[in-house]
């Protein structure tokens, strides 16, 4: 049974309890709220932020709602998946694109996925 086939409630409902098996449901997940609501359940974990933030596609309001979680932005490497996810919002990008490490930075510059603007945002930061 599909994600779709649930009313969104419920959906925000299960994600308050999820267990390891609505998790894998869930995060796949495009409705904001659902998201919102499973980014602060305590048993979710960084592993399942990292797969969320660099699943391509992606939709730009579950990248927002992890840039907007402070417990999970706050992480490194989510701040790097989600600059180096094309899917990210490019204004999200730009935002966190100096706060990679040089090497991450590297990638960002020289990655043809990503927006022309976040690239040059790493070439600035990089200092070149």
């Amino acid at each position: 049974k599909s994600s779709d086939d649930i009313p969104s409630g419920v959906r925000v409902s299960m994600a308050k309890s999820a267990n390891r098996q609505q998790f894998e449901r869930l995060l796949s997940d495009t409705n904001p709220l659902v998201i919102r609501t499973l980014l602060k359940n305590p048993a979710l974990t960084e592993s399942d932020v990292l797969k969320l933030s660099s699943r391509r596609p992606a939709a730009a309001d579950v990248q927002r709602e992890v840039f907007h979680n402070r417990k999970w932005s706050a992480r490194y490497a989510v701040k790097k998946a989600l600059v180096l996810n094309p899917y990210t919002p490019t204004d999200i990008g730009i935002k966190i694109v100096h706060m990679l490490m040089v090497q991450d930075g590297r990638l960002a510059a020289g990655s043809r996925d990503l927006h022309p603007w976040i690239r040059e945002a790493a070439r600035e930061r990089l200092g070149e």
